[in-house]
C-alpha cells in the first residue's frame, strides 16, 4: 500500500524484524520485510516485491518469527545477471532456515539450500582456484527440533556450497547455545586457502568455553583449535595490509582479544562495561587498522591497532541486539549500526579524532615538552659534529694503500695520519710534530681554513714525486699524499716510444740488407769460410728477432675484445706446434666443459699463448709433456688457463725477472716474448703468474675476467 504524506511518498512493507537492506549503482535500492508469515525482497531495480520464503509457525509466540539475516546482491554464477542471495533463519520457530538464490529482476527461485540450524551471514569465496564463486557461512545451535539435509540446531555448522547450491563441505563445531560465525583468512604466510571459525554463546547448555578452528579451505577439516575464553559474546576479523589478519573477539569477562593466524594472543584490553559488540575497519585513518567497540552500558570507542582509545561517544542503539557494519561512504569507510529495537533504526557514525591542540594540556607539560625538545635538538647538533670528526678519523685511519692521508689542525699540526702518510711524511723529511704550516712552504706556501683546494706536485730527494692535495674542512685541513713517481715515470717513457721505434725500424732495415750480401757470400765463399758465413748469419737472425718483438712491444694497440671461447683458442695455438715441435714432446689436454665467454682480442691472446708454449717446448729439450689446463674459478668471476710443463725449470732467484725486457734463460732468445705476453694479459684486465722448481717443471697460469 502506497500513501503519500506530506509530499513525501513511504511504503507500508509490513513487519520489519532485524531487516536486511542495502543498495549499490549496479541493483538500486532494496530492503526485506516479513508480510503475513512470508518473507519478501522489495527491489526498485524489480520495482516489485519479490517472494523469498513462507514461513512456519511451530513454536510460541504466534507467528512466524523468522527474518532475513543477510542479503547479498550480486552476480554469483557468472552469467552477468544479478542474483540475490538472501539468509533465511527464524528465532523459536525450526523452518524455513537456509539460503535462497532469486533471479534479482524477476524474483524468479533459482535454488535453495535448507539447513536444520540458523545460518550467520555469507562470506564469498573462491577455495579451489577456479574463478567460482563459494559461498561460506556459519550457524547457530537454539536446539528447537530444525533439522535438513543432514543438519539439526542440536549443534552449530560451518558450510560451503558451490555457486549453484551444491553442499561442498560441512564440518561440527560446536553444542548446543553457541553459534559458529565463519570467514575466510588470509594468511601472511602464503598457505593454502583456510577458513576462521569462532564460537559465540552463552552458558547454556554445560559449555565450558567457546573456541576458535582453523579449517582447510578446499575440506573443511579441521586443522587447528584453540580456547580463548568463557562464553564470547562477539568476534570480527580485520584484514590488513600484506595479508595480515588478525580477529578480535569481547569476551563475557569485559575482555576484547586480538588473536594472530596461529590463534595466538597477540594482545588484549579489559573494557569495563561489558562488551556487547566489536567490529573492523579504517575508520578515521586509511588502511590503518582499527576496531569499533560498542558496551553494554551504552558507550561506542574506537581503538587502534594497538588497543589504545582514539575517540569515545554515545551509542543511540538501545535494542537488545545491536549489528555492526564497515560500509563506504564518501568515498572512505563509516561504522553503519542496526539498532534492534521498537525502532529497528539504522546509524551512520563518522568518527573525528579531537586535536592535540584543542586538548586540555597543563602548562607544566608543556613546558617540560619544549626542554625536551631543546635538548634534543642540541644533542642532534652534537652528534652530527662528532660523527662529522668520527667519520674523517675512520677514514684517515682505514685508508692504507697508495695515498697517504693526513689530518691537521687549524694550528698546521698533524692530528692524524695513516700508515702510508707517516711514512711519506719521512721521505718529504716532515715530522709529525712539526708545524705543518712551514712543511707546505716546498709545496707553494700555507694552505689557510676557508681558502679553496689546492693540488700541487712535490719532488723528494730520494727521486720520489707525490701530488699532494689539501681541502679544507670544519675540523682544520685533510690533505692527501699521492705517490705519483710510476706515473711520471711513465709519461717520460713516452715520450721515447716514437724515437725507440724508429730506431728499431733504422736497425733492422740495414739488418735485412746485410742478410741478402751474406747469401751471395755464402754462395761464393768456399768450404773453409762457410761456417764464419752460419754465425754471422746466426747473429743478424738474433738482431732481426730482437728489434721485431721490440717493435711489437712498443707497438702494441689497446685489444679488441670480442666474447670468445678459450677453449678453441688455445687448441688453435697449440695446434700450431704440432709439425715443428720434437717427436718426443708431447701435448695434454685438460679442457673444462661449458665455460662462460671471455672478452679477450683472438690475435694479441694467440699471441701470448703461443710465446708461453714455445718456452715450454724449448725447456722440455727433445721429451716431455706439456698440459693445458682450463677451469673456472669457485667465484664463476675468472676463467683459468694453465700452461704446465715437465722441463728444467727455473732457478728461484731469476723467477722475479721473467717478464722483465730482455731477460731470457733461452740460448737465442730475445727476452722479450714473456714481456709481451703480460702487456698482453694486462691489457685483457688479467693476471699471470710463474711457479717453477727447477728439475720438476714450470707452470704458468693466465687468469681472464669472465664475460
Amino acid at each position: 500500500m502506497m500513501r503519500a504524506v506530506g509530499g513525501t511518498v513511504w511504503r507500508d512493507t509490513g513487519t520489519l524484524r532485524s531487516s536486511s537492506a542495502g543498495g549499490s549503482k549496479e541493483a538500486g535500492i532494496w530492503y526485506t520485510y516479513v508480510r503475513r508469515d512470508s518473507l519478501f525482497l522489495f527491489s526498485t531495480l524489480a520495482s516489485k516485491d519479490l517472494f523469498v520464503a513462507k514461513g512456519h509457525d511451530s513454536l510460541p509466540p504466534a507467528g512466524w518469527d523468522g527474518y532475513a539475516s543477510g542479503v547479498a546482491v550480486l552476480d554469483l554464477n557468472g552469467d552477468r545477471q544479478l542474483e540475490a542471495i538472501v539468509t533465511v533463519t527464524s528465532g523459536m520457530d525450526a523452518r524455513p532456515r537456509g539460503i535462497y538464490v532469486l533471479d534479482y529482476a524477476t524474483g524468479r527461485s533459482l535454488w535453495t539450500y535448507q539447513t536444520g540450524p540458523a545460518l550467520l551471514g555469507a562470506s564469498f569465496v573462491d577455495t579451489d582456484g577456479d574463478s567460482r564463486t563459494e559461498l561460506l557461512l556459519g550457524s547457530g545451535a537454539y536446539k528447537n527440533g530444525g533439522s535438513a539435509n543432514g543438519t539439526s540446531d542440536d549443534s552449530s555448522y560451518a558450510f560451503l556450497l558451490s555457486d549453484s547450491g551444491q553442499l561442498c563441505w560441512v564440518t561440527p563445531i560446536g553444542r548446543y547455545s553457541s553459534e559458529a560465525s565463519a570467514v575466510p583468512w588470509i594468511s601472511d604466510r602464503g598457505h593454502e586457502p583456510r577458513v576462521l571459525v569462532y564460537e559465540v554463546g552463552n552458558e547454556a547448555g554445560e559449555r565450558a568455553c567457546d573456541s576458535v578452528f582453523i579449517l582447510d579451505g578446499r575440506s573443511g577439516v579441521i586443522m587447528s583449535r584453540r580456547q580463548v575464553g568463557r562464553f564470547t559474546n562477539c568476534g570480527s576479523v580485520a584484514y590488513g595490509t600484506h595479508g595480515r589478519t588478525r580477529l578480535a573477539l569481547g569476551g563475557a569477562d569485559d575482555t576484547l582479544r586480538i588473536l594472530d593466524e596461529s590463534l595466538s594472543i597477540e594482545s588484549k584490553l579489559y573494557v569495563p562495561g561489558s562488551i556487547r559488540q566489536v567490529c573492523a575497519g579504517s575508520f578515521s585513518r586509511a588502511g590503518q587498522e582499527e576496531w569499533a567497540v560498542v558496551t553494554n552500558d551504552g558507550r561506542l570507542l574506537l581503538l587502534d591497532a594497538a588497543l589504545r582509545l582514539r575517540a569515545e561517544t554515545t551509542c543511540e542503539a538501545t535494542g537488545v541486539t545491536v549489528f555492526l557494519r564497515t560500509v563506504r561512504c564518501a568515498g572512505k569507510e563509516r561504522l553503519l549500526v542496526q539498532d534492534s529495537g521498537s525502532q529497528n533504526r539504522w546509524l551512520l557514525y563518522d568518527f573525528k579524532l579531537v586535536p592535540a591542540l584543542q586538548q586540555r594540556i597543563p602548562l607544566a607539560a608543556v613546558l617540560v615538552g619544549l626542554a625536551l625538545l631543546l635538548a634534543s635538538f642540541t644533542a642532534i647538533l652534537l652528534l652530527l659534529r662528532h660523527r662529522q670528526t668520527r667519520d674523517v678519523r675512520a677514514v684517515v685511519r682505514s685508508l692504507t694503500g697508495q695515498a697517504g692521508v693526513l689530518e691537521l689542525d687549524h694550528r698546521g699540526r698533524v692530528r692524524h695520519a695513516n700508515p702510508k702518510g707517516r711514512e711519506l711524511l719521512k721521505l718529504a723529511g716532515v715530522s709529525e710534530s712539526a708545524m705543518f704550516a712551514g712543511a707546505l712552504v716546498p709545496l707553494g706556501g700555507p694552505v689557510r681554513p676557508g681558502a679553496g683546494p689546492r693540488e700541487l706536485p712535490l719532488s723528494l730527494s730520494s727521486g720520489q714525486t707525490l701530488l699532494a692535495r689539501a681541502t679544507p674542512v670544519k675540523s682544520g685541513i685533510l690533505l692527501t699524499l699521492e705517490d705519483i713517481s710510476t706515473v711520471e715515470y711513465l709519461k717520460r717513457v713516452s715520450t721515447w716510444v716514437p724515437v725507440a721505434q724508429k730506431l728499431a725500424h733504422d736497425i733492422k732495415n740495414p739488418l735485412t740488407a746485410m742478410s741478402l750480401t751474406l747469401q751471395r757470400v755464402e754462395k761464393a765463399a768456399g768450404p773453409d769460410s762457410q761456417r764464419y758465413v752460419e754465425s754471422m748469419k746466426d747473429d743478424i737472425d738474433r738482431l732481426k728477432k730482437m728489434a721485431d718483438g721490440f717493435m711489437r712491444l712498443t707497438k702494441l694497440e689497446p685489444p679488441k675484445l670480442a666474447p670468445a671461447d678459450v677453449n678453441e683458442v688455445v687448441r688453435q695455438c697449440a695446434g700450431k706446434f704440432d709439425g715443428v715441435k720434437p717427436a718426443g714432446v708431447a701435448f695434454s689436454y685438460d679442457l673444462a666443459e661449458g665455460l662462460p665467454s671471455v672478452a679477450l682480442d683472438r690475435d694479441q691472446m694467440a699471441v701470448a699463448c703461443s710465446n708461453i708454449i714455445e718456452n715450454s717446448v724449448s725447456a722440455m729439450s727433445n721429451s716431455g709433456v706439456l698440459t693445458i689446463r682450463t677451469s673456472l674459478a669457485v667465484s664463476r668471476k675468472l676463467l683459468a688457463v694453465s700452461f704446465t710443463d715437465t722441463g728444467k725449470g727455473i732457478p728461484e732467484r731469476y723467477l722475479s725477472k721473467v717478464f722483465e725486457p730482455y731477460f731470457t734463460l733461452k740460448p737465442g732468445g730475445t727476452g722479450l716474448g714473456m714481456a709481451l705476453t703480460k702487456r698482453i694479459i694486462d691489457d685483457h684486465k688479467g693476471t699471470i703468474r710463474i711457479e717453477s722448481k727447477e728439475g720438476v717443471g714450470t707452470t704458468v697460469t693466465i687468469e681472464l675476467p669472465v664475460t
